[in-house]
């Protein structure tokens, strides 16, 4: 993501009641990030999408479960979020299993939907429902 996309994102994220952006530090350096967009429309605000990423020196350290955790505790105490939806690669078996072990459902696949130098590869769509 560019500079201007990320100032954008923010932008709206602080804009927005059923948005949110966190990131995690280490010694000032942001090593992680999780950003959740809600619907902008009445009807499919109560829902919304995340993406999450770690800087790779840091994966397998648990940083962006803990990140994860935090955005279900806030969607929770938001009182308006009631879905929250991820899409992943297929064959992304660790996010995946952090996924379910989070409480995440996989509810459905869409073929060749990613596209990666040239390669396609298969999204699955998770869910997570708060009620």
């Amino acid at each position: 993501m560019s500079v201007e996309q990320e100032e954008k994102l923010l932008d709206n994220a602080s804009k927005q009641n059923n948005a949110l952006y966190i990131v995690a530090e280490i010694d000032s350096k942001i090593i992680g990030r999780l950003s959740f967009l809600g619907g902008a429309r009445p009807r499919i605000s109560h829902s919304g999408e995340f993406s999450v990423s770690t800087l790779k020196e840091y994966w397998r350290n648990g940083i962006g479960t803990e990140l994860i955790k935090y955005m279900i505790d806030w969607c929770k105490q938001s009182g308006l979020i009631r879905k929250i939806n991820l899409i992943v690669r297929d064959d992304n078996f660790s996010a995946i299993h952090t996924y379910k072990k989070l409480g995440f459902i996989e509810e459905g696949e869409i073929t060749r939907d990613l596209q990666i130098n040239g390669r396609f590869y298969d999204a699955l769509f998770m869910g997570y429902t708060i009620d």
